[in-house]
């Protein structure tokens, strides 16, 4: 998860935030393009606030987060944020989930890419995502740019009873691999032209046809049916 900083600003010296983690304190100074990050001893932060306190900055309410941004020259500017880094994106996100403490993101990536070659994403469009995942530090996205990325998340989120985020309410109770009909009506509102949707299904095994192939199992056998994700993870609208 990405650092939480508490805040404070000054009207003319921009704003100062300190992250308290389990083995550093992090602090941050932003004055316009201007971003000086340090690490703080333990023993100086009292000192450091209250040098800053009478200074004139004053402590905002609730922590925020820092948006780094890459500048032309080389340089790195910031800005205090309230939504995770991650989340912020001119693209539409279709369903996300928390980082887990003990997620081997490489591995993840791995196992996905043989999955998403196997669909008509685009290799740069896959390497992208991928690359994305391995340097994720508060969420796994899978944003609109095919509906692949979404399908592959969702149903790997919901067979471990994880906490699944969607971009739009009443997300399926059921895995993509199990349900593809559902998620097939419910991605048409992120993806005007259904074709993607139905060949992704297709290219990843999850069609209607392959289902009614399979072998029937009996309840005993399903552990990651929809109903037990459901009871035990919440799909979230933003």
């Amino acid at each position: 998860m990405s650092d939480l900083y508490e805040v404070y600003q000054h009207p003319g010296r921009g704003a100062w935030g300190v992250s308290i983690g389990p083995e550093r304190i992090s602090a941050v100074s932003l004055n316009g393009m201007q971003m000086k990050s340090y690490t703080l001893p333990a023993h100086q932060l009292a000192a450091e606030i209250g040098k800053h306190v009478r200074l004139g900055f004053t402590k905002i309410k609730r922590p925020k987060y820092l948006l780094v941004k890459d500048q032309p020259d080389g340089t790195e500017s910031g800005e205090f944020v309230e939504l995770h880094p991650e989340l912020m994106t001119d693209r539409v996100i279709v369903v996300f989930t928390p980082v887990g403490k003990a997620d081997d993101l490489a591995a993840l990536a791995k196992q996905w890419e043989v999955q998403l070659e196997k669909t008509s994403a685009t290799a740069r469009d896959i390497a992208d995502w991928l690359s994305s995942i391995q340097k994720a530090k508060g969420y796994i996205v899978a944003q609109g740019t095919h509906p692949a990325f979404a399908l592959v998340l969702a149903d790997w989120a919901m067979s471990q009873k994880r906490m699944l985020v969607a971009g739009n309410e009443f997300i399926p109770i059921v895995l993509p691999s199990q349900g593809p009909l559902e998620w097939s009506k419910w991605l048409a509102d992120f993806f005007v032209d259904s074709k993607p949707i139905r060949e992704a299904l297709d290219d990843l095994g999850w069609s209607m046809r392959e289902l009614l192939n399979q072998v029937p199992q009996s309840a005993e056998q399903t552990p990651a049916s929809g109903e037990g994700w459901f009871s035990s993870a919440t799909d979230v609208g933003f």
